[in-house]
């Protein structure tokens, strides 16, 4: 299933299936890609948070159980994450 997302922009979406048999689904939550002038993809952070999931299991849907420094549970489709005090967010203020 492909729907929009825009950069750093927050948006709910509700995505509903019915498994035809038993087993695991895998979830390839990707982002942005922009071609810059050198002719080089470059991939832009699409930050997702708060996944759910009803008649099932979900391993941290919130993104915030960490494991060596990166989300627990989750994987990059491509390279690796960024070191834990790179992230796009970890030098914004809370609260």
């Amino acid at each position: 299933m492909i729907f929009p997302v825009r950069w750093w922009d927050r948006r709910e979406f509700t995505i509903s299936f019915t498994p035809v048999e038993d087993g695991s689904v895998e979830l390839n939550l990707s982002g942005l890609w922009v071609e810059e002038k050198s002719g080089t993809a470059v991939s832009k952070e699409v930050l997702w948070d708060d996944l759910t999931a009803e008649g099932t299991q979900l391993t941290n849907g919130g993104f915030e159980a960490l494991q060596n420094g990166k989300p627990e549970s989750w994987k990059p489709v491509s390279g690796d994450y960024l070191a834990a005090d790179a992230w796009p967010l970890t030098k914004v203020p809370t609260g």
